[in-house]
């Protein structure tokens, strides 16, 4: 993976990676039984056999930057691996293709920051009325000692709680991208499992 090449001989420290842009009709041949591009697919209307194709193409591309992580992670780095030294993040510009709807975006962030965060938890700000994703841009920034009073809509970092020592379980973190799968396919039971597990 070129990206993983690019961190491991700090040809660079940041990087970002499309899998497919809003309005991309990639197609997802290697996938059996998927017919459709993935904008078509998420336009999907409340069809069941729809939302199955376009669930497991979602899940494609999580286990892609799962393996990547594992990846990073089996990287040394000395007392620490890649991972542990990076902040990964995972998200999207919608929750529901179908709606547009980005009130409520999915995110994951993978990684210790060098020691800076404690990883395998799930933080619910659904009720947060300062909730910007901004405010965790700028906690990010802050770690990589990028240090500013502001960032598009927000004006304070996010908290986000530091590693309380030992080391991080890479195990549980992408335990987490499991629970994040079972919010989008309605596993409402597995859902509430991974919240009562990460809950913090």
């Amino acid at each position: 993976h070129i990206m993983l090449l690019a961190f491991q001989t700090d040809r660079t420290r940041v990087t970002t990676s499309m899998m497919n842009n809003d309005l991309s009709n990639m197609r997802f041949p290697s996938l059996d039984g998927i017919s459709g591009g993935i904008h078509e697919l998420s336009h999907h209307a409340g069809d069941e056999h729809r939302l199955s194709m376009y669930q497991r193409v979602n899940e494609h591309q999580v286990k892609l930057w799962a393996e990547f992580l594992a990846k990073m992670q089996a990287t040394n780095e000395g007392e620490r691996t890649l991972l542990e030294n990076s902040m990964i993040l995972l998200t999207s510009s919608l929750m529901d293709g179908n709606a547009h709807d980005s009130r409520q975006l999915p995110v994951v962030l993978a990684g210790g920051g060098g020691g800076t965060i404690q990883g395998g938890r799930f933080h619910d700000l659904s009720k947060d009325e300062n909730r910007k994703l901004c405010r965790l841009h700028i906690a990010l920034m802050d770690r990589m000692g990028v240090k500013t009073a502001h960032f598009g809509d927000a004006e304070n970092a996010l908290a986000i709680r530091e590693r309380e020592g030992g080391a991080e379980d890479v195990d549980a973190r992408l335990d987490l991208l499991g629970f994040m799968i079972a919010i989008e396919k309605g596993d409402a039971e597995g859902a509430l499992a991974g919240a009562k597990k990460y809950e913090g």
